[in-house]
């Protein structure tokens, strides 16, 4: 930031993705080939790795009452995100966003001596 002045800057993609829950209704994905899959291989990097399956049709954290126009196509929540309903280490993980929202303002205002519009 010393060497190259701003006055913004843009986060995209701060969600932690995952592009192998296609359509959303993964709730548990696992690696069926962890010594395969992925490789270094330029060719296979997108791949996916994981295969997706879902535990409880009835949760509302996942497949709430209402639909949103999730990419453009009216996907469910988790389309090639986490489901809502993941957790790590027994605490619900969905503030991905959030946390780094929070780390990058944080840095913003340490260095720049300004408040950012996130």
């Amino acid at each position: 930031m010393e060497q190259v002045p701003f006055d913004g800057l843009w986060t995209d993609m701060n969600e932690v993705s995952n592009f192998c829950n296609d359509g959303g209704t993964g709730q548990v994905c696992t690696n069926t080939n962890p010594a395969h899959c992925p490789t270094l291989d330029l060719a296979t990097q997108t791949t996916c790795c994981l295969s997706c399956e879902t535990v409880d049709a009835d949760d509302k954290r996942d497949f709430p009452p209402y639909k949103i126009n999730n990419d453009a196509s009216r996907q469910n929540l988790g389309h090639k995100t986490l489901p809502m309903s993941a957790q790590h280490f027994d605490v619900d993980a969905n503030d991905w966003g959030l946390d780094e929202c929070v780390r990058t303002t944080t840095e913003y205002y340490f260095r720049a001596h300004s408040r950012p519009c996130m």
